[in-house]
């Protein structure tokens, strides 16, 4: 049963959590600009909170769900708002020399912001708890071993896709020049910035 519940959630995890949108294209950026080991750090804090919010949905960890659901509007905003300066910034960002190696703090940076930007977004949280109730899980009701286990799997499908996207991308890294370079950090930025106005603007109607 719990070997079951796993990989329910490894492939609920694969299918919910694919770095599409505007994550996708900030890993995607960061891999070609600094290499594999900065897309992953991106890919793995994205990840890390579709595990928080799978569990916070499927635990039932009603303060914390009820505040994210209450504020979704204002969250939806603050996501908007950084979208657009993570934009400009990306946007105006010069390509790194070709001697230059992310570092430690750099990795762990580049996991942090990953980590907050999708913390803004309330939106994962809302369809993990209709794949909960879809599935019939519910940690208020004692399911907690089968939950536990449903939300291990979800974090692990996640996680996948750092290794997916980032290796195959990554096989472009060394052989974009600092101008190519720079060309995707312009473009890269219009489309953050443009996922930024549209998150506004759909909010606002």
């Amino acid at each position: 049963m719990t070997t079951v519940m796993f990989f329910k959630g490894l492939l609920i995890g694969l299918m919910m959590c694919a770095p599409v949108g505007p994550i996708g294209m900030i890993c995607a950026q960061r891999t070609l600009a600094y290499g594999a080991a900065v897309g992953i750090a991106s890919v793995l804090g994205a990840a890390t909170v579709d595990g928080v919010y799978a569990a916070i949905a499927g635990f039932g960890v009603k303060i914390i769900s009820d505040f994210v659901i209450s504020e979704e509007a204002w969250l939806t905003i603050i996501g908007g708002i950084i979208l657009i300066a993570l934009g400009l910034r990306t946007g105006f960002k010069q390509s790194p020399t070709p001697h230059e190696r992310p570092q430690g703090k750099s990795l762990v940076r580049a996991y942090v912001t990953a980590f907050l930007f999708m913390l803004t977004n309330p939106v994962p949280m809302l369809m993990f708890a209709a794949v909960f109730a879809a599935l019939g899980l519910d940690g208020r009701e004692g399911a907690y071993l089968a939950t536990g286990i449903f939300v291990l799997g979800v974090f692990a499908g996640s996680s996948l896709w750092a290794p997916l996207l980032v290796m195959t991308l990554s096989i472009f890294h060394p052989q974009l020049s600092p101008g190519q370079l720079n060309i995707v950090h312009r473009i890269a930025g219009a489309v953050i910035a443009g996922f930024g106005v549209i998150v506004l603007v759909v909010t606002f109607l």
